[in-house]
């Protein structure tokens, strides 16, 4: 996930000067949410299970 939002970062920052669209960096952490949320609930599910 870190490494995720780092690299959203970092492209933010190579982009400066330009103007970026507020939702699509919405979008892309919104993506990166919901697949830590999926990590999340599989690692739940799985100690559940033992």
């Amino acid at each position: 996930m870190l490494d995720k939002f780092a690299d959203l970062k970092r492209r933010l920052e190579s982009n400066r000067g330009k103007e970026r669209d507020a939702s699509s960096v919405e979008q892309e952490v919104s993506s990166v949410e919901q697949e830590v949320s999926g990590i999340i609930r599989k690692d739940l599910e799985s100690n559940n299970r033992i």
